[in-house]
């Protein structure tokens, strides 16, 4: 039958001269034929919602522009099953037009070759031979695919090279094996490589019995993977400087560790760049005030609902990259790097930025650490993702395009300006690498990767995202939080904690090294931020004696941004009712959750509005209503019940309930968490860390339902049950008490533990009060902003922990601070190239501001007796020799002192300091060093020369630093016992001062007939220096400066 196309039925509607009948009919064919177009072009197209706080943008993902079937019969199961879930008419569309193009085999790009170095296309199926091969002594072991119906040479090479295998083989008709190696394998006759046909092309042999035929991928030599090395603060950095766009996207409500995350990583020279998720206005308002105050920082009105493994994800940091470059101010970055709201820098940020700067030109992308034909199908590229109704829905399988070499590891990246740009150009390979990542779930973690690696990038990369994130995969793979945002299985970090924090302490962060680590949550456990922050910041920057340094807080409602809830309002009532005020409510403010330290109780802070307009805000407490069986039998099977808390907003890798204030409704799932500890006997015995216990719902007396809950496997010794409230109780209306208790279900006579809870219903208002009273106590208010203002637990109270602009207090605490810990790091020091660096780390990023405040007034002579026999002491009848000295500090460990010149041109002259290591820093004015190494190993007695019984030491030429206290240049330098040991000090400008950190602590220094010139010398030249009495002429004047007691370190 001939197919009747638009045009000749809208003649027939038009023109008319058919039968009236058909007319209707045409007609209605045209009006579904328009219906269809249009719901096709909406689903293609983005959707522009305007916000109060700016311009927000919802992008859909397009499809591959093709002429699409409009409607096709969907026969796979994923795909029915997608289209029968999505709830707004044009996600359907979309998911029926991309079903049909899957089905139609229209849905897939076609991708040029490699522009990679590493690829050459005359290796692309360069047969190698044919070998025997067994079950359990494979050539290519590697990796191994099966193609029942589509096994051939492209099929098997397109997949072997998409793994970044250097060979294919082809055995047993079906089978597909990859690999690096055919070194030793056994070759056999050709003819034992032809007894299977592919089943996927005719014409060509799938290998034999025992005998695989292997090929060439078209990759030359196996991936190298290069990372960086930690980069001390004495080692020099040629290059340029960088700039850094620091790109924030932002999820949830804790802004207060947003800013304090902003606090540790901001530099004036850098850029700030943040993207706060659609969906979280609160946050995007508390960010876009301090984008008002601070010039580097910007905030886009630009928004995406960013959700677990969307496209959308890589559409905002694409976004990001094109707009950043049009901005004025900001588009002259060279790198960006980007960072969630549980994140914190675990080294120096002078660290971090001086490893980028010495690397300029690569790209810093995080590897899988595995083999990548596991990884392929742990990420479900062999599948069909599509972003709609805010959601990844899973809709059939997919023929992967040829000619790509697949890689990927992680969504934190550092991509280089040139990567970037290329990124989102109109190059044929980006282009097309683009609109097949649309349909690919992760897409960030994979997308940089792959296009480096199928480009001339492919050797600029650095395989290593310099983040540490604490995966226990155990625990972060619960997969019941994403069922309702993916159709697939993922993993994600957990908080650290105080048993985890280990894994960032200093000297592992070095070695790897990482800078950043993930995830930190400061209302699960703010002690792991603070460990965090003290290794990474200056302590100028850090107050530790804040009254509030401990608290963490997160917002729960903001009036203007969200919608009062009917228990909110009867809370507000109640606490005014109960400190006996007259005022009637006018609205809520806020409400903010406050935890005082890591195991204290959440306590609720509101603020309320009355209508005369005076403000209260109240300190409210939440009571427990759980009662442990008082007759000692809390054990079941060798598991000790230990705790019973319930809420709602469960989050299932940390076992913690995000609604912090404790309400249930009829809309919600009632949560009840058992916290189990194992005796001795059951430690060992199995996987799984608490007892089989029956829950069982109660309405006063009544008994309403119960559940069996299998034992469960937690690192936090956990158990649940879930019990959804709005499907049990609806439109309640009345008073009741609603229990669960918990059984043994070897004994149901007497619960181990019952809970009390009560449900608030826009019915049962009255209810609320008595509620309210049992359930929570105001312990205190406030209402003048003087009033709240001293009270600690207050939203007005300072917080200058995450107040990026809060100024230096006290310059002689932080200074005692960073001595302590540079005394307690001494203590532990090893000896080792790292135990150096953990020292010069703190000692370079330590704030000079701090240390000028502490110089005198006027250099002038203050004669005293002399603390140390490190310099010559200085008497009454010499003149002043315009040096001064200090000691500063001094226990077992270590010895800290400072110097200072009066005008330039004066030294120090050359000396050592026996068998010690040493850090300098120079905090105003600007020094050169001239030092020697001693040759250890020819330090015998055939090259010792006598010289008044002194002797003449081998020692190779270093060269000369300047050290500078400005903005710019280097600050501080580093000695071995050998190594620049011996060395020279010269001011080069009036009023220069720095401070010496030895450790052990210094001993008597020896002096050294000064050496030729060093315009006379070269780096690396041997020579020899005599040893000689100190000099008459060299002598130091008392400088004041602070002093400080002996630590008292036993305990640390």
């Amino acid at each position: 039958m001939k197919f009747l196309g638009p045009q000749f039925l809208i003649q027939m509607v038009v023109v008319g001269g058919v039968n009236t009948n058909y007319r209707h009919y045409a007609l209605v064919i045209v009006l579904f034929f328009f219906l269809n177009v249009y719901l096709l072009y909406s689903a293609q197209n983005s959707v522009q919602i305007r916000k109060d706080e700016g311009e927000t943008r919802e992008k859909t993902p397009k499809v591959p522009l093709v002429d699409p079937i409009s409607t096709c019969e969907i026969v796979d199961e994923l795909a029915k099953s997608a289209i029968s879930r999505a709830t707004s008419p044009g996600c359907k569309s979309k998911l029926q037009l991309e079903a049909c193009q899957l089905k139609n085999g229209t849905f897939s790009e076609s991708f040029p070759q490699s522009t990679c170095s590493n690829h050459q296309d005359a290796l692309i199926d360069q047969r190698i031979g044919c070998f025997l091969d067994k079950k359990d002594a494979r050539v290519l072991k590697e990796f191994e695919y099966k193609f029942p119906q589509s096994n051939s040479k492209s099929t098997c090479r397109k997949n072997c090279y998409k793994a970044g295998f250097l060979y294919y083989g082809l055995e047993f008709g079906l089978e597909c094996f990859c690999g690096n190696d055919v070194a030793n394998a056994t070759e056999i006759d050709s003819g034992e490589c032809r007894n299977y046909k592919c089943p996927g092309a005719e014409d060509e042999f799938c290998g034999g019995f025992n005998a695989v035929e292997i090929f060439r991928t078209g990759l030359k030599n196996k991936i190298v993977m290069l990372k960086p090395k930690y980069l001390p603060p004495a080692e020099n950095v040629s290059k340029p400087p960088i700039k850094i766009l620091f790109l924030l996207q932002l999820n949830g409500r804790n802004e207060r560790q947003v800013k304090r995350f902003l606090k540790s990583i901001y530099l004036p020279n850098h850029y700030y760049y943040i993207h706060v998720d659609k969906r979280q206005n609160y946050m995007y308002s508390e960010m876009a005030k301090i984008a008002e105050k601070v010039p580097n920082i910007h905030i886009t009105s630009t928004r995406y609902s960013t959700i677990w493994g969307g496209a959308s994800l890589l559409q905002m940091f694409q976004q990001v990259i094109r707009d950043s470059m049009e901005i004025e101010m900001f588009k002259d970055w060279d790198y960006i790097f980007n960072f969630s709201e549980s994140d914190f820098p675990i080294l120096p940020i002078q660290d971090f930025e001086r490893l980028i700067t010495e690397h300029q030109g690569k790209s810093f992308l995080a590897s899988h650490g595995y083999n990548t034909g596991k990884f392929i199908q742990k990420q479900g590229f062999e599948f069909v993702f599509s972003e709609c109704d805010q959601r990844m829905f899973r809709i059939g399988k997919r023929e992967f395009p040829e000619n790509l070499r697949i890689d990927g590891g992680s969504d934190w990246v550092g991509i280089h300006r040139d990567l970037a740009e290329y990124s989102i150009s109109n190059e044929e390979l980006p282009q097309k690498l683009r609109n097949t990542f649309e349909s690919i779930l992760l897409p960030l973690e994979s997308f940089y990767h792959t296009l480096a690696f199928n480009s001339k990038f492919c050797d600029d990369i650095m395989m290593s995202n310099l983040r540490l994130t604490n995966w226990l995969r155990k625990q972060g793979c619960r997969c019941a939080s994403l069922k309702q945002i993916v159709d697939w299985c993922g993993c994600s970090p957990l908080v650290f904690r105080e048993d985890t924090k280990i894994k960032f302490e200093m000297q592992k962060a070095i070695s790897k090294p990482t800078y950043f680590a993930r995830k930190f949550d400061s209302m699960v456990d703010i002690e792991a931020i603070e460990s965090a922050e003290q290794q990474s910041m200056s302590t100028s920057k850090i107050q530790m004696d804040q009254p509030t340094y401990h608290f963490a807080y997160a917002n729960i409602f903001k009036f203007g941004i969200d919608k009062e809830k009917i228990a909110h309002r009867s809370l507000a009532s109640f606490a005014l009712n109960t400190i006996k005020s007259h005022e009637k409510m006018a609205k809520i403010v806020q409400i903010d959750a406050l935890r005082a330290h890591h195991n204290a109780q959440i306590e609720i802070v509101m603020t309320v509005e009355t209508q005369s307009g005076a403000n209260f805000e109240f300190l409210i407490h939440r009571k427990s209503h759980v009662n442990l069986s008082t007759s000692g039998a809390l054990e079941v099977d060798g598991y000790v019940l230990k705790d019973v808390v319930y809420g709602t907003k469960f989050e299932w890798k940390e076992e913690i309930c995000r609604e912090y204030m404790g309400f249930v409704t009829e809309k919600d799932t009632l949560h009840t968490r058992l916290e189990w500890s194992p005796t001795e006997r059951v430690k060992k015995n199995g996987d799984k860390t608490s007892p089989e216990i029956e829950f069982q719902y109660r309405n006063g007396p009544e008994k309403i339902d119960k559940s069996i809950v299998k034992p469960y496997d937690s690192v936090f010794g956990g158990q649940f049950d879930s019990w959804d409230v709005g499907k049990r109780l609806s439109n309640l209306s009345t008073c009741p008490d609603f229990f669960v208790d918990v059984f043994s279900p070897s004994s149901s006579e007497s619960p181990l533990a019952t809970l009390r809870f009560s449900v608030y219903t826009e019915q049962n208002v009255d209810c609320h009060v008595a509620y309210l009273r049992d359930f929570f106590e105001i312990v205190d208010f406030c209402t003048s902003e003087t009033a709240c203002g001293e009270k600690i637990w207050s939203m007005s109270y300072p917080d200058p922990k995450s107040d990026i602009q809060t100024k230096m207090e006290n310059p002689t605490r932080h200074f005692q601070m960073m001595l302590r810990r540079i005394a307690m790091m001494a203590k532990r020091f090893d000896g080792s190239p790292e135990s150096v660096n953990i020292i010069h780390s703190v000692v370079a990023n330590f704030d000079s501001s701090i240390l000028r405040q502490f110089l005198p007034n006027r250099f002038s002579r203050v004669v005293h007796t002399m603390f140390s026999s490190v310099v010559p002491t200085t008497t009454t009848n010499k003149e002043s020799s315009g040096i001064q000295y200090a000691d500063i500090y001094k226990d077992e460990f270590c010895h800290v002192n400072a110097f200072g010149f009066a005008h330039a041109g004066l030294k120090i002259p050359l000396h050592d300091h026996p068998a010690e290591n040493a850090v300098m820093k120079v905090f105003q004015g600007a020094v050169r060093i001239r030092s020697f190494t001693i040759l250890e190993e020819t330090f015998d007695e055939d090259y010792w020369e006598q010289e008044d019984g002194r002797p003449r030491l081998l020692v190779r030429y270093e060269g000369e630093t300047v050290l500078s206290g400005g903005s710019e240049g280097r600050h501080s330098a580093a000695l071995g016992p050998n190594i620049g040991n011996i060395h020279e000090v010269v001011s080069l400008e009036p009023h220069t001062y720095f401070c010496d950190f030895f450790f052990p602590p210094a001993a008597s220094c020896n002096y050294y007939r000064p050496p030729p010139p060093s315009e006379s010398l070269h780096v690396g030249q041997t020579l020899r220096l005599q040893q000689i009495r100190s000099p008459a002429d060299f002598y130091c004047d008392i400088m004041e400066f602070p002093q400080f007691q002996k630590f008292n370190l036993s305990g640390e």
